[in-house]
């Protein structure tokens, strides 16, 4: 008698395991790692200019922005009147369409010294500077004056002259998809490069971080990242502005203390930061009268985010509905964000779902094949709110952008990450942070949230230290919690070992305030990221 196909021991095997294995299980096997975002709700097609005028319909009296440290409160309407002064003046002093105006904030003074800044202006006085930067036509002083600089107020002055309506007619003249920010990168793992986002990029991205966070115009957002990052002004301001929400700054720099006082006397429901903000935040004391019952959310990100800090939030900040958060310059910026509604466990293990009208895919960095659900790869994003390219670099564009065999552009984000059988992205690693010993990937992340679960240790990063017989080996630089001594060298290693294993152990340790060979912090970019390279340099003049 002739056997059928489902009488072979294959098939009774197969039968078998279809019973072991849940079906979801071997579907997610199949699985490409792409995920869509939903087609709703539509995207908004504005400049900012027209922006502002349409939330000044129905916001027009609701304060838009605080700065404590200046006494400025400003409401929608008072923002659409003094940004209506300054293009005035700006359409005096002759700008057109395509121009570019640099802002050099002078809140950066008190880090990079008042000697420097002087060392700065004088050489934008100098007759050289024509020599050096050939399109520079006028430097103006956004505060006091300086030579023969011209000033801010005469900007203004001058535009009393032009008439009213000329504001309005250069901005129908004007579309979303104009380049309206040369935003530069971080910087954080090699020289800041200028991304050109435009209208369409910016608003359409704030509107559905916003979304992400719940915001209405009952939220009062406290910002410490600087307007300078794409964090302070999309995440930030722009995410208010979309919702109707009132953003508050709380000092000229970044300042745990004047925070800590924001929200209290602000009473603001949302908070962002960059990890290392929130742990010079919750490292102080708070003071007697501090009050956060009102803070709910806000967002962390612009770096990987320990365990043990997400934890923190939740418990001594009250931000119950806070979302992890991801993206970069090159995507205005954000790709994937939390809901306030996902679980606690989801917020600390992922960075949620891809955001409205964005696609993303995992790859292979090397063949380029989008990689099964569940496989780590480099995350690659497309959509509305990819950059337009790098400013006058077409070659760092070319490296940047993928197009694929159906014509899609796609952005390298040379991050590596996985994506869950939900849709749920969590980034594993930077592969420029990939440390590579003995032939083995080694992720600085998972050892940093280690590290940073010692009670004597604060902060923590980790990179990679060129090695003879491994070639690269785990290198910690290690900022104490205050009042701890440093732990032994052997004590963090064995730290390390009892979760991790013994190859994941650092063998060379760096701890800032104890090795006079040392700055006295980790260095960071004006955003609050970590410099690595900079880490990998050190490290290696060290050893």
């Amino acid at each position: 008698m002739a056997t059928t196909l489902n009488d072979t021991p294959l098939w009774r095997l197969q039968q078998t395991l279809n019973h072991i294995q849940p079906q979801s299980v071997r579907e997610d096997a199949e699985k490409l790692s792409i995920v869509h975002g939903p087609t709703q709700p539509a995207l908004w097609e504005m400049t900012l200019g027209e922006l502002l005028e349409f939330q000044c319909l129905r916001y027009r009296d609701l304060e838009c922005v605080i700065v404590p440290w200046t006494g400025a409160r400003w409401t929608y309407g008072r923002l659409e009147h003094e940004s209506n002064r300054l293009a005035r003046g700006l359409l005096a002093k002759g700008i057109q369409q395509g121009d570019r105006i640099a802002c050099k904030l002078l809140f950066i003074v008190p880090r990079i010294g008042r000697h420097n800044l002087e060392n700065a202006l004088e050489d934008l006085a100098s007759s050289t500077i024509s020599k050096q930067l050939p399109n520079l036509e006028e430097t103006i002083m956004l505060q006091g004056s300086y030579g023969k600089f011209g000033t801010y107020q005469g900007v203004i002055q001058a535009g009393s002259s032009i008439p009213v309506n000329a504001v309005q007619r250069r901005q129908d003249t004007l579309s979303p998809y104009d380049v309206c920010n040369l935003q530069f990168t971080s910087g954080s793992t090699g020289n800041p490069k200028a991304a050109m986002l435009t209208h369409h990029n910016l608003i359409n991205n704030s509107r559905f971080i916003g979304d992400r966070m719940d915001f209405t115009e009952s939220d009062i957002l406290c910002c410490p990242p600087p307007l300078f990052h794409c964090f302070g002004l999309v995440l930030g301001l722009l995410a208010c502005i979309t919702h109707g929400a009132k953003i508050v700054y709380p000092g000229e720099t970044f300042d745990p203390a004047a925070v800590l006082k924001a929200i209290s006397d602000e009473r603001c429901t949302a908070l962002h930061g960059v990890p290392t903000m929130f742990e010079a935040i919750l490292a102080l004391p708070t003071p007697d009268t501090f009050d956060c019952s009102q803070l709910r959310t806000g967002i962390i990100a612009g770096a990987p985010v320990p365990r043990p800090l997400m934890k923190r939030l939740w418990n001594e900040l009250n931000m119950t509905e806070f979302t992890s958060s991801y993206g970069l310059t090159e995507a205005s910026p954000t790709c994937f964000n939390a809901f306030t509604s996902d679980s606690i466990d989801t917020r600390l293990t992922t960075v949620g779902k891809v955001l409205p009208h964005a696609s993303a895919k995992i790859i292979n960095p090397q063949t380029l094949e989008t990689l099964k659900v569940g496989e780590k790869g480099e995350l690659c994003m497309s959509g509305y709110q990819i950059h337009k390219g790098y400013w006058e670099n077409p070659e760092k564009t070319a490296e940047a952008l993928l197009q694929d065999e159906d014509g899609t552009v796609w952005l390298r984000t040379g991050d590596e990450a996985v994506f869950n059988s939900d849709g749920y992205c969590s980034i594993t690693g930077r592969f420029k942070d990939i440390i590579i010993r003995g032939g083995e990937n080694i992720y600085p992340l998972e050892i940093e949230e280690r590290l940073t679960a010692h009670p004597a240790i604060s902060r923590a990063a980790v990179v990679g230290i060129p090695d003879k017989h491994y070639g690269e080996v785990v290198g910690a630089f290690l900022v104490l919690e205050a009042g701890h001594t440093s732990p032994s060298a052997e004590e963090v290693r064995d730290w390390t070992r009892e979760k991790l294993g013994r190859h994941k152990a650092p063998k060379h340790i760096f701890v800032f305030g104890s090795d006079p060979r040392l700055p006295a912090d980790i260095p960071q970019t004006g955003s609050g990221k970590v410099q690595k390279q900079i880490l990998r340099d050190l490290g290696k003049k060290l050893v």
